[in-house]
């Protein structure tokens, strides 16, 4: 504030509101970064106001470990998507109702919306909503929707590397020959999603796909996916095989959102401005 006094034309009235904006578009041109971006160095700056939205992202870091992923604990160290999340509560925290166009580019460029983010987004709402009723967080109520919509983008890496991580348990099911079977193993080993298990008849395992030589080498009365590689005729469509893994561990990623507990819906909240 005393270099805007010294070398610009600015009145003293007005010097605060200049240094608040130039604190926010120093954190928010997208060009800008730092050598070793952390996230205490962009708080320190803004003092309250940082602190403030610092105690918002530690809930929202510990709302991530105890609902979104409970099994997760890379995301709370992810310096560079607390320091982006950070610059847009910053920027709706200034402006709760001029949201900057640049937002909105991402709904341009994730046209397809996977489960994943529609996962992440409910979440979000009900976090929002939910910090929205705290003293000094009432101006949440305002930007609810459009924040927990660009959260779940910048999370969307988070929670789709979280999701990969859940690999599918496949076995093989084929008569013992070494040289039947070393090919589709040596195929198998360089897919990362993919966690080879034997299959026993005795224990109940999570098997989730089965590779087979023979329809009648199918375990009895079981509904699991399976694919049907014919040796005899010498060649295996790994390409078929590929997709039908993929397809499986999509499926399964699926299930695992859906069985994770709803949110409970909160009454709508009447949006207020609040300066």
């Amino acid at each position: 504030k005393c270099l805007f006094g010294e070398h610009f034309s600015i009145p003293t009235s007005h010097q605060d509101s200049e240094f608040r904006f130039a604190q926010f578009m120093v954190f928010y041109a997208p060009t800008f970064q730092y050598e070793n971006p952390t996230l205490n160095e962009a708080l320190d700056i803004f003092d309250k106001k940082g602190q403030l939205l610092s105690s918002l992202l530690k809930e929202l870091d510990n709302y991530w470990q105890t609902e979104i992923f409970p099994d997760d604990r890379v995301f709370q160290h992810n310096q560079i998507v607390h320091l982006h999340l950070f610059n847009i509560l910053f920027c709706y925290y200034l402006f709760p109702k001029r949201v900057p166009t640049l937002f909105f580019l991402m709904n341009y460029f994730h046209k397809k919306k996977s489960s994943s983010y529609y996962y992440l987004k409910e979440h979000f709402t009900f976090f929002l909503n939910k910090m929205g009723r705290r003293h000094n967080y009432q101006w949440l109520s305002i930007c609810c929707n459009d924040l927990a919509e660009i959260f779940a983008w910048l999370t969307l890496q988070c929670c789709e590397d979280n999701e990969n991580s859940t690999k599918l348990q496949v076995s093989l099911v084929m008569e013992t020959n070494y040289f039947f079977t070393q090919d589709i193993k040596n195929f198998l080993k360089d897919l990362s999603f993919i966690e080879l298990k034997e299959l026993s008849y005795e224990e109940i395992q999570p098997i989730d796909f089965l590779i087979v030589s023979s329809v009648h080498l199918m375990p009895k009365e079981t509904d699991t996916s399976y694919y049907v590689v014919n040796f005899l005729e010498g060649k295996t469509d790994y390409v078929k095989l590929y997709l039908e893994l993929k397809k499986a561990h999509e499926n399964k990623k699926f299930h695992l959102l859906l069985k994770r507990p709803e949110r409970k819906k909160l009454p709508s909240i009447k949006p207020q401005l609040f300066v």
